[in-house]
């Protein structure tokens, strides 16, 4: 589809073809990882809401600073393991394609030179 776009052809775009594919790719593979990790980012809200917002009061007793400290820890885990475990993959594959780009002699994977992905990495 990314190809198809980037020829700016509004008639291959409009294509009943074209449109059935992107649907069928949408319905049957994209959109249950989209929406799964969409949840998983509005569980992991409502954690962090509960772990700062509803159980930080002035002076918490020690069932509630157990509490936040649950909430915290899920928190970081959760974040923490799943960015570590994307850092990873991506390091992994350019180094398997032997992507890696020497900047002032210092090897570096290719995908740092991504924006979204060096901020994940800073992070």
């Amino acid at each position: 589809l990314e190809w198809l776009g980037g020829r700016n052809d509004p008639k291959i775009i409009c294509h009943s073809a074209v449109v059935l594919f992107a649907d069928l790719l949408w319905t049957r593979m994209a959109q249950y990882d989209f929406l799964l990790g969409r949840c998983y980012f509005l569980f992991c809200l409502c954690v962090f809401i509960t772990g700062q917002a509803v159980l930080g009061s002035a002076e918490p007793s020690m069932a509630e600073r157990a509490a936040i400290f649950v909430c915290r820890i899920f928190i970081y885990l959760g974040s923490m393991c799943r960015i570590l475990y994307c850092q990873i993959r991506l390091l992994y594959d350019d180094i398997k394609n032997g992507a890696i780009v020497r900047t002032y002699k210092i090897p570096l994977p290719q995908y740092l030179f991504n924006l979204q992905d060096s901020g994940s990495l800073v992070l």
